[in-house]
């Protein structure tokens, strides 16, 4: 009588209960069969005798064939490369690239992932950075409109078993990632099923750098004592490694480390990334008794408009000392018996005993370090917008105290905060598809940047403007049919230029000193601040956007423009102002009003 077989091929190694799914019903442990003499081990398991062999004598090419030959189930024709030698592994829905480097003995695995728009790429390339910063040991690197999966190791870290798990591993985790990435960004597989029948090693794409980037060195390391500590010995190329090793050499290379002059400081690893959150990664702001103490002793004004001059007589008059009308302007003098509470510095005895008349002359010298063309001075420019009589803004020359010198800490943290504003700008406008005012963004940002720190950090920001030459051309250029086709491509080596900058905190190598393309006429300057305004009417309706928008637009007038003494101090004056009272409705109205009022003359 004939026993019939029980559908269960396995048992569970813990309990010994038949096995009819991933996991055991009687104690729960998953899935691990036991071996038996009298069973036979599959033709695909991980101790193939070819692949053992070729691993024993030390042929890297060989070895690497037939595991992949073994995992693809079937036998694979090499193609060979510039860098080695090369395999398309078909495992699953997926379709793998091994590539084979065997004079430095390292092997690479591309899987390609999905195929993204155009319009999707530079918050795709956000999220393929966030997810590379985790532990998983593979990375996402963008070939024209392909995202790929890589993995990177050396041969003689893997053993046969190792290397095949790399190989499942990596397509697994590509088919999980492309699910991902195409509810989150529309995206298509990369190939057809008529194409995955007839691939070559270019459909993978080529790696290509990025143009007119250039990564600035890391900065040297402080000189320190010689180590007396014996360094551990060199693991030879072709030794055994544990586990651990194994694990450590698909790991990414560790990042150079910074001196501690320069370094950021250490964050929680489930901390929101700063290229997300600059506020979290910024310096802490000043404490309101310091800004009270820089202000001669006077309450910092209140929010919205500035109050008019006879406020800040009034707030001197309170602060102890008898406040002396001036000549103009109800400018306040301390009186000679009026003693400052707040000591100064060793290093400011020079600068206390300026005049208020120096001061004046010299914070109204230009602070931008670059060459003018002969043809401005031939040509001054007249653009005087008319005064705005329900504003007063106190002019610095109105202060009796100067301000104390910014430190080289201060200016980078000033620079860094900036850059990392305008990313964050740059990526709500990629989620909302706005690619003429991400632009126009960039655009700001570097006028901006020239305008505030091209004295205190004139090699960061000279190394800025030469990365974002495409960004800051003339704004013509940017409104015809086709700007919004052809405007990501513009943005993305911007914004990796500025995430560059902050990583260093402005500490690039010196660079040629900038020449900046001058407005030489009113009608020029008038017409560009037009496209300025339609650009920004485009924008979407976030106080925060349109007045880094503004600012930007005032900022590069300055910047290309010779103006009257008087128009260009009353320029300044409101960029002060709208900088230190935020995005409040009142200073935006204020930045409209000035450049609608320009444009109009």
């Amino acid at each position: 009588m004939a026993v019939p077989s029980s559908p269960a091929s396995d048992f569970c190694s813990a309990c010994g209960f038949p096995l009819r799914g991933p996991r055991c019903e009687a104690c729960g442990v998953d899935r691990s069969p036991v071996l038996s003499a009298s069973r036979k081990p599959p033709a695909d398991a991980d101790w193939d005798g070819s692949s053992i062999d070729a691993f024993r004598t030390r042929d890297p090419v060989r070895f690497v064939a037939h595991c992949a030959s073994a995992e693809a189930g079937a036998s694979l024709q090499a193609t060979t490369l510039q860098e080695g030698v090369g395999w398309i592994v078909p495992l699953g829905a997926m379709t793998l690239f091994v590539s084979l480097d065997a004079a430095n003995e390292r092997v690479s695995i591309d899987v390609p992932v999905v195929r993204v728009a155009e319009r999707h790429r530079v918050p795709l390339l956000r999220t393929a950075l966030e997810l590379s910063s985790g532990p998983e040991p593979f990375r996402l690197c963008m070939r024209e409109d392909l995202l790929l999966l890589r993995r990177v190791g050396r041969v003689a870290a893997f053993t046969p078993e190792a290397l095949r798990q790399a190989l499942r591993e990596s397509g697994e985790a590509a088919q999980r990632l492309g699910e991902t990435m195409g509810a989150w960004f529309d995206a298509r597989p990369p190939f057809s099923e008529e194409q995955r029948a007839s691939l070559t090693w270019a459909s993978a794409g080529r790696a290509r750098p990025l143009k007119n980037l250039t990564v600035p060195p890391a900065p040297a390391r402080p000189q320190s004592a010689p180590s007396v500590r014996a360094g551990a010995p060199a693991t030879p190329v072709s030794g055994a490694r544990t586990p651990l090793e194994e694990l450590a050499a698909w790991a990414a290379p560790p990042l150079p480390r910074l001196p501690e002059s320069v370094a950021r400081p250490i964050r929680d690893a489930d901390a929101i990334p700063d290229i997300l959150s600059p506020s979290l990664a910024s310096a802490p702001m000043p404490a309101p008794s310091a800004a009270s103490s820089k202000n001669g002793g006077a309450p910092a004004p209140k929010a919205g408009i500035l109050p008019p001059a006879h406020d800040a007589v009034a707030a001197s008059k309170a602060s102890g000392g008898a406040a002396m009308p001036g000549s103009e302007g109800g400018a306040a003098k301390p009186a000679p018996g009026s003693a400052v509470t707040a000591a100064p510095l060793p290093g400011e005895q020079a600068a206390a005993a300026e005049t208020p008349a120096q001061v004046s002359d010299r914070r109204s010298a230009r602070t931008v370090p670059f060459r003018r063309a002969s043809s401005m001075a031939a040509t001054p420019l007249s653009v005087r917008p008319p005064a705005l009589p329900e504003v007063e803004i106190e002019p610095p020359s109105r202060r009796s105290i100067p301000s104390r010198p910014e430190s080289a800490n201060a200016a980078a943290d000033r620079f860094c905060q900036l850059l990392r504003d305008a990313q964050v700008l740059g990526a709500a406008l990629s989620f909302q598809e706005r690619p003429g005012v991400m632009v126009l963004l960039i655009r700001c940002t570097v006028f901006r940047a020239i305008y505030e720190h091209g004295e205190a950090m004139p090699d960061a920001v000279a190394h800025l403007y030469r990365c974002t030459a495409a960004a800051t051309r003339e704004l013509i250029q940017a409104e015809g049919g086709a700007r919004r086709g052809n405007t990501a491509g513009v943005a993305e080596p911007a914004l990796l230029a500025m995430e560059r900058l902050v990583a260093v905190r402005g500490q690039v190598p010196e660079e040629k000193p900038l020449h900046i393309d001058p407005l030489t006429t009113a009608a020029l300057a008038r017409e560009h601040l037009g496209r300025y305004l339609r650009e920004i009417e485009r924008a979407p309706a976030d106080p925060m956007l349109r007045h880094f928008l503004a600012i930007g637009a005032l900022s590069e007038l300055l910047v290309r423009t010779k103006l009257p003494a008087k128009t260009e101090q009353r320029l300044r004056d409101i960029v002060a102002y709208a900088q230190r009272d935020g995005a409040k409705p009142g200073t935006i109205e204020l930045l409209m009003t000035a450049l609608s009022r320009i444009v109009a003359q």
